[in-house]
């Protein structure tokens, strides 16, 4: 069975290399990293509301059949940013923004679709597997009902995604092989956000957030991007 696959996939690659354009697009733009997580107080069931918003740099490469069959794979790097939670805080919903987030957050995409192509301009729709998780990521400050309090080295941040990942894109070339490309990709699934404290020293955070919990079990996440870039097809 392994011997039959492997010579499927090297059909596909030769097969794929003979009919095919290559492409490659290096992008910045826009990622928002939501999640819907669900929490429990008092016996009453809440959630933790989680948007973490960046700048972005990816990686955009893959392949375009002559018929229009498309596959790609994309890496995004998400950084230099900050997150809004909203949770409630003594029956009332609140809302704390931690600042100067270090580290990032990578989701990667797995996608096939197709390409609709013109002399200049190619246009493509995709769908596939997504799937992130942060790096090392932590706040340094955060800001709760007035009050800024600098939490650096108390919070670590734990997160990961993974779901149904759907792509639009649009490329104009000014050459043969050089242009410009339009990307949008969401990913809805599954997923979860948590802060992990991992300072001895908590006095100033719990005096501003109290006892209440910051962490949810595992909800809705939907991670989002919009980038610019341009776009090489060999």
């Amino acid at each position: 069975m392994k011997k039959i696959l492997l010579i499927f996939l090297c059909i596909l690659l030769v097969s794929v290399n003979c009919f095919a354009e290559f492409v490659i697009s290096p992008k910045i733009g826009y990622s928002n990293i939501f999640s819907l997580n669900p929490g429990e107080t008092q016996n009453l069931t809440f959630f933790h509301k989680n948007s973490l918003n960046t700048f972005a740099v990816s990686a955009d490469m893959g392949y375009i059949g002559n018929k229009g069959f498309t596959f790609l794979f994309n890496n995004n790097f998400s950084f230099l940013g900050s997150i809004n939670k909203k949770m409630p805080f003594n029956n009332v919903d609140i809302d704390i923004n931690f600042k100067k987030i270090k580290g990032a957050y990578w989701n990667g995409e797995l996608l096939f679709g197709y390409t609709f192509k013109q002399p200049m301009v190619y246009c493509t729709l995709a769908a596939g597997f997504g799937a992130g998780t942060a790096l090392n990521m932590s706040p340094e400050s955060v800001e709760f009902n007035g009050n800024s309090v600098n939490i650096k080295d108390f919070f670590s941040i734990e997160s990961f995604n993974a779901g149904l990942a759907l792509y639009i894109s649009a490329a104009y070339y000014f050459t043969k092989n050089i242009g410009i490309s339009f990307s949008l990709t969401d990913t809805l699934g599954f997923g979860i956000f948590n802060y992990l404290m991992r300072a001895q020293n908590t006095v100033a955070i719990n005096s501003v957030l109290g006892n209440n919990g910051l962490n949810g079990s595992g909800g809705f996440s939907n991670v989002f991007y919009l980038k610019i870039g341009p776009v090489f097809k060999f």
